[in-house]
């Protein structure tokens, strides 16, 4: 779906001549989110077999390319092997002696050796190529032009620290699109967003640009046409064209960070407007001619809406330079505060807006009210809701009644948007903070404004038996509706993900299933001398989760953030002031273009936002951090396109009010006290396992007092002469927890176990001995989507959570997710040949293992490979012989998850009678479940779309809904595991996604469904 123009399918660009065929056999798949990084497709090669043959550019024999089969795809001898049909073929030899020189266009890779590409815009009507590779030996070689533009081929082709392809034109987009006034809009494809590739640290690179074809063929034609590369090193004989060689590739900011290729010489015909290729550079430093020097100034795209929000999309890359004052920029000092109008700094927070009154979004507060006294708030642009503590109609504090939060957050929000009115609704512990939102929304619809948001600075609590106060983790029924009737009418609702440094609560989690709300972490300074991007990590504090959206500067308790408060000045720090950021970001993207819709207005703030960390989105900092600047520019530059809302039904029932979450699992009530045995500082951390955040340390030879132990995560510190346990001791008088494997002293052994316990999430009861497992990893896992399932056939018990599984069996209750868990299920799961597992994942050699009954799955950092017991080998991969009795998996070998809400007669959708697997933007393979005819096969119109049923023996039939193709047809015979079509979004579907059902005859809809669970394991 098309929300606005970033990496959109747009349509097929005018050809210029020599069309390459597509080939997959040198594009990179990004797609599974495993145990600590990104898993790469299984047909990549090992990098460590890799860099151990770095003796090939020397010391192997001449290989006559032009000789080689046109099929090949890798570089390395055929000691290899890899996942292709394919011959492979040798990097050539180099010669000793010295002819080529480089002084610009020459990149240096970092300290991490990764180098990430953001493919950035597309403005040329060719579809080529850009391959990154190593100038290791190839400076100042004796080389013709066609020997260096093979061996560079090569090198791109072993998909290798040697070389990668970073961007094929003809399948990929890139992440903006336009069209100006001297030529249309060339992007097409689908924006792989950015994307790291593994290179040799300090290893000086350069790109390649193959104009109008692939890397592939140069190989075999390296001087013909459009087909002939071009360089980001200068020099006359790899980019011809006199002295214009070095104009070939710019730098477009001028710091080194982001890059534009011609397409063509710029000797012969080029439009100089430089934006045939845009592309970021992370992770790697060059140089190359300013593009202010050399462009076409009738054709500087950089002046454009579009240009804008891309130069600010960069900005925050770039390494300031030390002899800068770059801190004024972005942050205004605490001291010597001046009373007058503030200004709350924000990451690339441009220059004043001016957008009009009627173009204004209503925003709504719903928190503690406002002093009605401060000088540095109009009070002309704040409308006063209901009081839902006091009882009256107006939210305005009286005097010492309440607290200044709510001040603080309309003062922060005023700061960022000083044009737009503000409603402000009281209503933090009265409980009926959902009637508030329902009377905001009722205010937007009368306000004649065309947009409106909503900012929820709070974070949903619950009162214990013992009077304590513990998160909330589920909404009542009439705070879903009241989340239903503002996403109804197209309300924006931005959230705080919450101050516990741990899972978000419920009101932060329900941006899962509500397209509108914006879930908002906060992030903190962690070196003041780097970019943007290095600069920023999540704050401790800060909640974080599946359903964190992005985050921004919340201000630290030693660095908070100033706003109005009482009858001046005061500071605050937490994800409730970020919040507030974010809403005012939302308040002007929107005033800067209010016909778009919500649905792009929060893709927009999401597409701009600052990588932190790791690039793209992850569980700790969202999307990245808040880019207002990029976001308001790419608001002007975006089409509006409207977008129906996802539809989110709510449940028929909800679990008991006085269910209540515990961070900690049977904790045990005891004092005594320990001596840390480290050699280093030991961490102090806010929950029972490493998942939790550090909150402090204790010095070597510490005592400390505890006053209660549980049992956590394993510590295993064995290897360095210390202790390995389970157990995690409590601080006295606080909520933080230190690991036994590093305390000398144990706690009296109580006369009793700690009683066993069952609670219901969601409408799923975990008990034991799930619920001290899930209690572990719940910052993991997240929440269930299924109660406990028995798997007959091997005697072991499973149940499902949004983030991975939890297995009991003989040998153990175990955790599986991320990457471990994608292998294991492509291997069969409890239905194939490794068995339940036998361990949590835990460290070995370096990397990461899970041990399962007849193997063992290991995670490198990069991909997860399975072994059989007893052999150092990868398992082959061949499938486990099918048994015709059983039920596969019709995902098996694709990645996908259980959408939420997606479950069989799950609370939230109790007539839902099937189970929902989504594929992302993919649309993978389906395969019979088991063998059996085809019964249907073609469209259905009560909402299924593509439908495909096969009927089995035994009365039984399986039913694959929302296909985008068929491949069979009706009266065919088809056996377990065999291909009948492929992954959609037909019918009545939001997404691509399978709808999978499964029932017994006599095959009635509802009466005749069973849990697919039951017979499959997802």
């Amino acid at each position: 779906m098309v929300l606005f123009g970033i990496g959109a399918k747009k349509r097929v660009k005018s050809r210029k001549p020599c069309q390459p065929t597509s080939t997959n056999s040198f594009l990179l798949e990004p797609i599974l989110t495993p145990s600590a990084g990104i898993e790469s497709g299984d047909s990549l090669l090992d990098l460590d077999i890799i860099r151990s043959n770095e003796s090939l550019l020397i010391d192997l024999p001449d290989v006559d390319i032009e000789e080689a089969p046109s099929n090949q795809d890798n570089f390395l001898g055929t000691e290899i092997d890899i996942a292709s049909d394919s011959a492979p073929f040798e990097l050539s030899p180099l010669p000793t002696s010295t002819s080529l020189e480089f002084d610009t266009g020459v990149f240096t890779v970092g300290n991490s050796g990764d180098v990430t590409i953001d493919f950035l815009f597309d403005g040329g009507g060719y579809q080529g190529e850009v391959a990154i590779f190593s100038l290791d030996g190839l400076e100042r070689a004796n080389l013709s032009t066609e020997e260096f533009i093979k061996i560079a081929a090569e090198r791109a082709l072993s998909n290798s620290d040697w070389g990668h392809i970073v961007i094929s034109d003809a399948t990929d987009a890139a992440k903006f699109t336009s069209e100006f006034a001297w030529e249309g809009d060339f992007n097409s494809g689908e924006y792989q967003k950015a994307r790291s590739f593994s290179m040799r640290a300090g290893d000086r690179v350069g790109f390649m640009l193959v104009p109008n074809g692939r890397v592939e063929d140069v190989l075999h034609s390296p001087m013909d046409g459009a087909i002939r590369p071009l360089f980001s090193m200068a020099s006359n004989e790899l980019n011809p064209g006199q002295l214009s060689y070095v104009e070939q590739i710019v730098d477009v900011t001028g710091d080194g960070n982001t890059f534009a290729f011609e397409d063509l010489r710029v000797d012969t015909g080029s439009d100089r407007d430089y934006n045939d290729i845009v592309f970021q550079v992370r992770g790697a430093k060059g140089e190359a001619v300013d593009l202010d020097q050399v462009i076409d100034p009738h054709r500087d795209w950089r002046t454009t809406d579009m240009g804008q929000a891309l130069i600010a999309y960069t900005e925050p890359y770039i390494t300031p330079d030390p002899d800068h004052d770059y801190h004024e920029h972005y942050h205004e000092p605490t001291d010597n505060l001046q009373l007058e109008p503030l200004t709350i700094p924000i990451v690339n927070e441009p220059d004043g807006y001016d957008f009009s009154a009627a173009d204004q979004p209503l925003i709504g507060v719903i928190d503690t009210g406002i002093n009605g006294n401060n000088p540095y708030l109009n009070y002309n642009q704040i409308i006063n809701g209901f009081d839902w503590v006091g009882g009256d109609s107006d939210s305005q504090l009286q005097p010492l009644e309440g607290n200044e939060h709510g001040t603080h957050i309309v003062g922060t929000i005023s700061s960022i948007n000083d044009d737009a009115t503000i409603w402000v609704g009281r209503a933090i512990g009265s409980g009926q903070w959902a009637d508030s939102l329902i009377e905001f929304v009722d205010t937007a619809k009368a306000s004649g404004q065309a947009n409106a948001v909503a900012n929820l600075s709070f974070e949903l609590a619950q009162i214990n038996w013992d009077e304590t106060l513990s998160p909330r983790y589920e909404l009542t029924e009439a705070e879903w509706r009241a989340l239903d009737y503002a996403h109804r009418n197209n309300i924006i609702i931005v959230a705080a993900a919450g101050n516990d440094g741990s899972a978000i609560s419920a009101l932060g989690q329900a941006s899962q299933l509500f397209d509108n709300i914006i879930t908002v972490g906060s992030a903190t300074q962690v070196d003041s001398f780097q970019s943007i991007a290095n600069r920023f990590d999540r704050a401790d504090y800060s909640n974080y989760g599946a359903s964190l959206s992005l985050v921004t500067d919340g201000g630290t308790p030693d660095n908070p953030m100033l706003a109005p408060v009482e009858n001046g000045i005061g500071a605050m720090s937490g994800t409730s002031v970020a919040t507030a950021k974010v809403t005012g970001a939302v308040s002007q993207v929107w005033a800067a273009n209010p016909q778009l819709s919500y649905q792009q207005v929060i893709e927009i703030l999401k597409a701009t936002a600052v990588d932190l960390a790791v690039p793209n989105w992850d569980a700790e900092t969202g999307a990245g951090l808040l880019n207002i600047a990029a976001a308001v520019h790419l608001a002007k530059a975006t089409t509006p396109v409207p977008v129906l809302p996802k539809s989110a039904s709510l449940p028929d029932f909800w679990a008991e009010s006085d269910t209540v979450i515990e961070k900690a699992a049977n904790v045990t009530e005891v004092a005594f006290s320990g001596t840390v045995i480290s050699t280093v500082n030991a961490n102090v951390r806010s929950g029972p396992s490493t998942s939790f955040a550090v909150v402090g340390q204790r010095l070597p030879g510490t005592t400390v007092s505890f006053d209660a132990w549980t049992v956590g995560e394993l510590i295993d510190y064995s290897n360095e002469g210390l202790g390995r346990s389970d157990r995690w001791y409590r601080i006295a008088g606080t909520d933080q927890w230190i690991s036994a494997a590093i305390i000398a002293g144990t706690p009296p052994e109580s006369s009793s176990d700690p009683l066993p316990e069952s609670i219901v999430v969601n409408g799923f009861t975990i008990s034991n001995p799930f619920l001290p497992v899930w209690r572990q990893y719940q910052p993991t896992l997240l929440n269930p989507i299924s109660n406990a399932i028995f798997h007959a056939p091997s005697g072991a018990t499973y149940q499902l959570f949004q983030g991975g599984s939890i297995v009991t069996s003989q040998f153990g209750t175990f955790p599986l997710y991320g990457g471990i868990r994608q292998t294991y299920l492509r291997e069969g799961g409890l239905n194939g040949w490794m068995g339940a597992p036998k361990s949590a994942e835990y460290s070995w050699e370096g990397k990461i293992r899970q041990d399962f009954a007849n193997g063992y799955i290991v995670w490198n950092g990069r991909s997860a490979t399975a072994y059989r017991n007893g052999s150092n080998n990868p398992n082959p991969g061949q499938p486990t012989p099918i048994d015709p009795g059983k039920f596969y998996n019709p995902l098996s070998g694709s990645w996908y998850t259980v959408v939420i809400g997606g479950g069989y007669r799950d609370p939230a959708r109790p007539n839902h009678v099937g189970i929902d697997l989504a594929t992302g933007k993919n649309e993978p393979p389906v395969k019979a479940a088991k063998g059996g005819r085809i019964v249907r096969a073609g469209w259905d119109t009560t909402g299924y779309g593509n439908l495909i049923v096969v009927e089995h023996d035994g009365g039984i039939r399986t039913y694959y809904a929302h296909l985008s193709h068929i491949a069979v047809n009706v009266g065919d015979t088809v056996s377990a595991g065999q291909y009948i079509g492929d992954v959609g979004t037909t019918g009545n579907s939001t997404g691509n996604h399978l709808h999978f059902e499964v029932r017994v005859s006599p095959f009635r809809f509802q009466t005749d469904n069973r849990n697919p669970a039951d017979y499959v394991q997802f």
